[in-house]
């Protein structure tokens, strides 16, 4: 693509050459070939002439230093291309950097938070322990005072059976007499009556007999009474 800006306008540093004009261009032109021929003639390598006219010269120079500028204006390109992209590298570092920097600050903040919140808890510690001690005293005292309490209600319920076990075993021997007396009483009853003087003895029996049966049914529903009260002590 051509530019038709000047230099100047394209922000180049490049200085424009001399017009060589027709006489000077043939004269470049004749020396240049002469040169060439002399060369061929003599099997050498030929890599061509210094400029024979001034104008020649002074465009020589001009294109060197046109060259050298070039050459330096690639290089200064070619070096502010690479710091841009290390600039960039690091701005991109530094923005990490500043996130991990953001990080470990708020990190901070909640360590610090934590260490209040530990800190606190540490001074009221004691005091929660000491009333757990106390807790753990007064249910210690109350357990040992049931445990007491239970020991002697044991021993008490044991004693309460013990005599209701032998309330039991005289009960039923009265109930065992009171049967054989009641039996033998049935028996005499059962002989048979010859005269009528016998009458208020047999009045008597009789009521013997239902003395005997009533005490006989007392005493049962005692010995019922009992041994369901042994049964409930013996759940306890």
């Amino acid at each position: 693509m051509i530019d038709c800006r000047s230099y100047a306008d394209q922000v180049k540093d490049i200085e424009p050459q001399l017009k060589m004009g027709s006489v000077a261009t043939k004269l470049e032109r004749d020396a240049y070939e002469k040169a060439k021929s002399v060369a061929m003639e003599k099997g050498e390598v030929f890599n061509g002439i210094a400029p024979v006219t001034i104008r020649g010269e002074i465009n020589a120079m001009i294109a060197e230093r046109n060259s050298l500028v070039l050459e330096a204006s690639n290089r200064i390109i070619f070096e502010q291309r690479d710091y841009d992209e290390r600039l960039e590298r690091a701005e991109r570092y530094i923005d990490r950097a500043n996130q991990s920097i953001r990080n470990t600050k708020r990190q901070i903040e909640r360590t610090e938070q934590d260490i209040e919140w530990s800190s606190k808890r540490c001074k009221n510690l004691p005091s929660w322990i000491d009333g757990n001690h106390k807790a753990v005293e007064s249910n210690t005292k109350d357990i040992l005072t049931q445990h007491k309490q239970m020991t002697s209600s044991y021993k008490e319920l044991t004693t309460q059976n013990s005599q209701l076990t032998a309330s039991l075993k005289l009960s039923e021997s009265q109930i065992l007499q009171l049967t054989e007396q009641l039996s033998k009483a049935q028996d005499q009853l059962q002989a048979p009556l010859m005269t009528t003087t016998d009458e208020p003895f047999m009045s008597e029996k009789d009521e013997l007999i239902e003395s005997l049966e009533s005490r006989i049914n007392k005493l049962t529903e005692k010995v019922t009474q009992m041994r369901k009260t042994i049964m409930i002590l013996e759940r306890r």
